[in-house]
């Protein structure tokens, strides 16, 4: 049985942690996108700033820097007049360090001195200002040297800024500025937590209710399905009385049928005295009949059995060859007198399968006379087996008959079904045949169909497994 609470509540345990975990990064995600735009923004105002009121300073710098060494430029008398103009402008943000980089990425300035003169020439964000663009990224360092003292585990936003003198005007320099964004981000994971939290509570509430919910359809499923237990094992056992009550009723009904066919074959043969010829008429017009009503009983009898899985098949290794040949020499004499072709075609070195004999037997003459039933004189009947893409044997039983209008292809297995050809046709069954056919199919773990064009013929093909 399926066990609906327990299912529900580890489904739902994944769905709260999955979603309220995914929450959670989303949040995360965007808030950080929100701080870094922020943040950029801020940095391009202070680098803006920056320029415009030390621009006087800085342009020397990007004028002659390139004539001095790297120690002549940090110990230039102008870059520690630039640095204290920095900081003082400085002095109450986040900004904890500012560089300045010529066109030709040599570091001309920094609040780190010793970073003066070093090449960014192929440095990335570098050369984003360069071509006028503001890049920015958010960074992590353990150790940090701010302007006069080192900062430790710090987020630090870093923006690459191009500075032009007008709005027309080429860059002439590239800033380089890091905020220090700690503080917002440490707000940022506060508030990731109260959601996370929120999310949890709210899908816990959920939860909660939904479970009792739950656990009550749970308990009606439980009582229903112990109900429909019992009714089911109530109605097996009817369905095994009405089998075996179907059982006793056709052996009695056979006995007297097959004693009354003995007989009128005696009185017919003329060993309980002389007939005339319109009385051995009369006698095998009885004895047909009486036959009709054996194999209507033997049906009913099978068809019971099906029904209630009564069918014990006595399986073992079958030459499948032998057996249709069999089948087809039982029916060749009755071909004949109507005037058919019946013959056989069977692939060369199929190997013998698992199956009951008797039963496939059945199945063979149930399609079999039903092909006679409706093939006209002069008409053909094949009966083929070949193997089954290495999975096991198909069988097919082909005509050129009257075949089967497409609206009734779909109904053609279901119990007394006729077929509107069956119905005009002289040859009556019971309807039961087909049906009969594809349980004992079925049962060998084999499937059966049929195709048919109306007025073209039809077939009816089954697989049966190697085992």
């Amino acid at each position: 049985m399926f066990k609906l609470l327990r299912y529900f509540s580890i489904t739902s345990l994944l769905a709260t942690v999955i979603v309220t975990v995914l929450l959670g990064m989303l949040y995360r995600e965007i808030a950080i996108k929100d701080l870094v735009d922020l943040g950029e923004s801020k940095n391009v105002a202070l680098a803006q700033a920056l320029s415009n009121s030390l621009w006087e300073r800085i342009n020397p710098f990007l004028t002659w820097a390139s004539g001095l060494s790297d120690d002549e430029l940090r110990a230039h008398p102008e870059t520690a007049k630039l640095y204290q103009a920095v900081l003082g402008m400085m002095k109450g943000t986040a900004v904890v360090k500012i560089k300045v980089y010529d066109l030709a990425g040599r570091t001309v300035f920094s609040t780190e001195p010793k970073q003066i003169g070093e090449n960014q020439s192929a440095n990335a964000g570098f050369l984003a200002g360069r071509a006028g663009k503001v890049v920015s990224s958010l960074v992590h360092r353990d150790r940090f040297n701010a302007f006069d003292h080192i900062i430790e585990n710090r987020n630090l936003l870093q923006s690459y800024i191009p500075i032009p003198r007008g709005p027309q005007e080429p860059v002439k320099a590239v800033f380089e500025l890091y905020y220090d964004v700690t503080s917002f981000l440490q707000k940022v994971e506060r508030t990731k937590r109260s959601v996370v939290i929120s999310v949890a509570l709210v899908l816990a509430l959920l939860y909660g209710v939904l479970f009792f919910i739950v656990r009550h359809a749970d308990g009606l499923i439980r009582r229903q399905y112990a109900e429909l237990t019992a009714v089911n094992k109530e109605l097996d056992g009817t369905n095994r009385q009405i089998a075996d009550f179907s059982a006793m009723i056709a052996h009695d009904l056979r006995s007297p049928l097959t004693a009354m066919i003995s007989a009128a074959a005696i009185v017919e043969d003329g060993l309980a005295g002389l007939v005339n010829e319109e009385q051995k008429k009369w006698l095998a017009k009885i004895q047909a009949s009486a036959r009709t009503l054996v194999d209507l009983v033997n049906d009913f009898l099978d068809l019971s059995k099906l029904e209630v899985g009564h069918i014990d098949l006595v399986k073992k290794e079958v030459d499948l060859k032998q057996l249709i040949q069999n089948a087809v020499d039982n029916y060749l004499v009755l071909a004949q007198e109507r005037k058919i072709s019946l013959k056989s075609r069977i692939a060369e070195g199929l190997a013998e399968i698992a199956a009951d004999p008797r039963r496939l037997d059945q199945v063979f003459g149930n399609l079999i006379s039903n092909a006679i039933k409706f093939t006209p004189e002069g008409g053909e009947i094949e009966v083929g087996a070949d193997q089954e893409n290495g999975l096991g044997v198909k069988v097919w039983v082909r005509d050129n008959g009257v075949g089967i209008a497409p609206e009734e292809i779909g109904q053609i297995f279901e119990k007394y079904r006729q077929t509107t050809s069956g119905k005009e046709s002289k040859h009556k069954g019971t309807g039961l045949g087909l049906v009969i056919s594809k349980m004992i199919v079925e049962a060998h773990g084999g499937k059966i169909w049929v195709e048919s064009e109306e007025g073209k013929g039809t077939t009816f093909a089954f697989t049966i497994p190697w085992e």
